[in-house]
C-alpha cells in the first residue's frame, strides 16, 4: 500500500505558494505516493492546471466561510481562530484519509482554525509533519512581516502591534493573546520539521518560540526551461537600447515592496551628472 501525503495551504495552483504545492503534489505522486492537497480559497487558474486541481484538491469550507473569517478577523484581530465548522468537517475527512505525512504551508488566509488543526496533529504522534514557512506569521502575534517597521517583539511576546493596518488587518489589538495561543498550539508537536526558503528565515525561526524544532532550508526553484537568457527586443521597443536598465519586479508594488526606494534611486541618478541619462529604471507589475 502506497504512503499517503496530505498538503495544506491557503490556495492551490494560484500564486507562488499555490504553484509550489501543486508541484509537490505532482512530484510525490510520481514517486508512488497517494496525494491530496487541501486548500481554502478559490482563485481563477489557467486551464492546464484544472485537471490536477480536480485530482488533488480538497477544499476546506467555501466562499462564505472565507468571508466570515475575514470579517471576524478584521473585527477581533483573532486571525486563524474562526472557521470552526469548516475545520471540523475537514479534519473528519482527514482522519478517514489517514495521511502518513502532513505537509503544512500557509495556514493563515481566512480558511482554517489553527487550534483545532494542531490539536488534531498532536493526536497523531505517528504522523510525520513538515511545515514550510513562507513568511513570519506563525511566530508573531499579528503580522506576517515585521522587518519594515523594525519590530522584534515576537522574540519574547507581542503587544501593542504597530502593524494592525497590515495583513491580516484588524481594528483592535489582540496581539498578546494571539502570541500566547500560537505558542501553545504550535509547540510540542512530535516529529515536526520546519522548512524555510532562506537562511534568513531559518535564523528568525531559531530566535522564536519555534526554536525547539529542526529547521531545514529548501530554496524555492524556478523552471529554467522558461526562465533563461533569450533574445529580446525590449530595449529597442522602448527606445532605451543605449541605456543600462535597472529592473524591478513585483506582483503588487507598494512602499513595503520598495517602490519608494526606486523613486528615490531615480532622483539620485537624475541628480548625478556622471550617471545622468545613462540609466533607465523599469518596474514590472505597476498599474498605469
Amino acid at each position: 500500500m502506497s504512503k499517503r501525503l496530505l498538503i495544506i495551504n491557503s490556495v492551490l495552483g494560484f500564486g507562488s505558494t499555490g504553484n509550489i504545492v501543486l508541484n509537490i503534489a505532482r512530484e510525490y505522486q510520481q514517486n508512488g505516493y497517494e496525494v491530496k492537497a487541501a486548500y481554502g480559497r478559490n482563485f481563477k487558474v489557467s486551464k492546464d492546471k484544472l485537471p490536477d486541481i480536480k485530482k488533488y484538491g480538497i477544499r476546506i469550507g467555501n466562499d462564505i466561510d472565507v468571508y466570515s473569517h475575514l470579517i471576524y478577523s478584521r473585527l477581533t484581530d483573532k486571525h486563524g481562530l474562526a472557521s470552526k465548522a469548516a475545520t471540523k468537517k475537514f479534519l473528519k475527512w482527514a482522519d478517514e484519509y489517514d495521511p502518513d505525512i502532513l505537509w503544512l504551508h500557509n495556514i493563515h488566509g481566512y480558511y482554517i482554525n489553527y487550534e483545532l488543526l494542531f490539536t488534531w496533529i498532536k493526536s497523531r504522534p505517528q504522523m510525520q509533519v513538515k511545515w514550510t514557512l513562507h513568511d513570519c506569521w506563525a511566530f508573531t502575534g499579528h503580522c506576517s512581516r515585521f522587518t519594515y517597521v523594525g519590530c522584534d517583539k515576537w522574540k519574547a511576546g507581542c503587544n501593542n502591534c504597530p502593524q494592525l493596518d497590515q495583513y491580516p488587518k484588524a481594528i483592535t489589538d489582540k496581539s498578546a493573546d494571539n502570541y500566547s495561543r500560537k505558542k501553545k498550539a504550535f509547540t510540542g508537536v512530535p516529529n515536526l520539521t520546519i522548512v524555510t526558503p532562506s537562511n534568513w528565515l531559518k535564523e528568525k525561526v531559531k530566535q522564536s518560540f519555534l526554536s525547539e524544532y529542526t529547521v531545514e532550508v529548501h530554496y524555492n526553484t524556478i523552471n529554467t526551461s522558461i526562465f533563461k537568457p533569450a533574445p529580446s527586443t525590449f530595449k529597442q521597443n522602448h527606445g532605451i537600447q543605449d541605456k543600462k536598465m535597472i529592473l524591478g519586479v513585483a506582483s503588487i508594488w507598494n512602499e513595503r515592496k520598495g517602490l519608494n526606494d526606486f523613486i528615490e534611486l531615480a532622483r539620485l541618478l537624475e541628480e548625478d551628472t556622471e550617471k545622468q541619462g545613462h540609466y533607465k529604471i523599469v518596474l514590472v507589475g505597476l498599474s498605469d
